[in-house]
């Protein structure tokens, strides 16, 4: 087993340690596209009363929030997976097998 926890988690892990980082740096910007979204509904569409951009804007504003609670689902369950694995790899052998269940 490696001295430190660090090489550890990416000796055991390197690879998923990788997707993760692609996927937080997917998620992580999508944090701006509401906010854009919100400020030309408001700005544009409702003040230059056109209702068919509004719809437009708020169609394209809801399929934006499903789309990141989608990933930010996909990476929390791919983190906690992740976090589970490495967990169980590290494990040592216990005379109760409440303690862990990596036999």
């Amino acid at each position: 087993m490696p001295q430190s926890l660090y090489r550890f988690i990416w000796q055991s892990s390197w690879h998923q340690q990788i997707w993760l980082v692609l996927l937080t740096l997917i998620v992580a910007p999508m944090t701006m596209i509401p906010l854009e979204l919100q400020r030309r509904i408001v700005d544009d569409a409702i003040q230059d009363q056109d209702l068919r951009y509004l719809f437009l804007l708020c169609g394209t504003y809801l399929l934006v929030l499903l789309l990141q609670g989608g990933l930010k689902y996909i990476l929390n369950v791919y983190r906690g997976g992740l976090v589970e694995r490495t967990s169980r790899g590290n494990c040592a052998p216990t005379p109760s097998p409440y303690w862990c269940t990596s036999h």
